[in-house]
């Protein structure tokens, strides 16, 4: 049979039935992101019944005292808002090309933004093996790749992914459920070598059709990705400075800590960790999973990170600050610009101070502009106080 002269698959997941749940997963994920930002705004005004003109207001006053903080928040959202437009629409416009002389890839994105997501195109000259890869140990059409091998690297594509026409994906719209139950690998392997990709193959007059018995188990070695690999060793640095830092050091943060820009950074980490993957030819399973628990261990870094970098960056050193005990256990500074201080895991500590009492700390602000309290002299009082009562 002679193989048609070109043939042009659209992706099956967005051009499927009207019943793709993706869309809507997508804009739920966006509105519980906003909700619990406005549940954190209104746990922060002091119990008090949060309207909307007071949460107006309480989120420009946050405005006015931190404009930097501000924009980083309204970009973080609009990254996360962004996504949904690009994921639910952008890739609709995708295409993988086949004809009798290369497969092509067409990247849905425009020219100036292609660096995200570049297309690609490989002559079948250049293909010295194709294998089937099975993601996550399954035999299942739905979780099997092509892998094509070259002399420069190798590229992934998955044939279930791909259909012929926009009806025939809307005709049959996989399911992941189902493709994890199936158990009979001949009727999965029949079902993976009747998608247009595998049948275009079996027609190539010199064809570089894989076997059944040529699927390779045990998924993607994330050790012979050099950034793959890179990635992991950050994932494990990131954690073993955050637990080592967050022992050894005595300063934390006087007043509230940027989560958000700690959020933000391991959001935007995420994102170009998947897209940098990508590009170097990681699974997409593989990629998203290495990304995420490197972006998180990034964020989760950057709480003692961020405390290192402003005591680097002050140039002024500790101060002896005075504060004083209020009948909540809050400590209020006699300097109008410094922040309120709240201990309320030294509760029992503070409660056998008079209430009025007055107690030094020693705070710096550094570069980024925040104040840190050192807790070496508190622990120390603390540990001696506890002694004197419990000896």
């Amino acid at each position: 049979m002679n193989p048609p002269t070109e043939l042009v698959l659209y992706n099956r997941l967005h051009h499927g039935s009207r019943s793709n749940p993706l869309p809507w997963v997508l804009v739920s994920m966006f509105v519980l992101v906003l909700a619990l930002f406005l549940l954190v705004a209104a746990v922060g005004s002091g119990g008090e019944p949060m309207t909307a003109g007071r949460l107006l207001a309480a989120l420009w006053a946050a405005v006015e005292k931190r404009p930097f903080d501000a924009v980083m928040a309204v970009l973080t959202l609009a990254v996360l808002l962004l996504q949904i437009p690009y994921t639910v629409f952008a890739r609709r416009n995708e295409r993988l090309i086949l004809s009798a002389h290369s497969i092509a890839y067409r990247s849905p994105l425009p020219a100036s933004l292609q660096f995200l997501l570049p297309g690609w195109s490989l002559s079948w000259g250049q293909v010295r093996r194709i294998e089937l890869q099975r993601r996550f140990g399954a035999t299942n059409p739905e979780l099997t790749a092509l892998v094509l091998h070259t002399l420069n690297g190798r590229r992934h594509v998955l044939p279930y992914l791909w259909v012929d026409s926009p009806e025939a994906a809307r005709a049959a719209t996989p399911s992941l459920r189902p493709a994890f139950r199936r158990r009979d690998p001949d009727a999965a392997h029949a079902r993976l070598m009747d998608t247009p990709i595998m049948r275009f193959l079996g027609t190539l007059p010199n064809p570089k059709l894989p076997g059944k018995d040529a699927a390779a188990g045990g998924g993607f070695a994330l050790e012979r990705n050099r950034w793959s690999l890179a990635f992991v060793i950050a994932f494990f640095a990131l954690v073993a400075y955050a637990f080592i830092d967050g022992l050894l050091y005595t300063e934390t943060y006087a007043g509230d800590p940027p989560y958000h820009l700690m959020i933000g950074a391991g959001l935007a980490a995420t994102l170009l960790g998947a897209l940098l993957l990508r590009r170097a030819e990681v699974p997409w399973p593989e990629a998203a999973i290495v990304a995420l628990l490197t972006g998180a261990a990034l964020g989760g870094a950057l709480y003692s990170g961020m405390l290192r970098f402003n005591q680097l960056t002050d140039t002024g050193g500790l101060r002896r600050h005075e504060y004083r005990l209020g009948a909540d256990l809050s400590l209020t500074p006699e300097e109008s610009d410094l922040p309120t201080l709240h201990f309320t895991r030294y509760a029992d500590y503070w409660s056998s101070f008079a209430n009025g009492s007055t107690h030094s700390f020693w705070l710096r602000r550094g570069g980024l502009g925040f104040y840190q309290v050192d807790l070496g002299p508190l622990r120390a009082a603390m540990r001696e106080h506890f002694r004197r009562v419990n000896p």
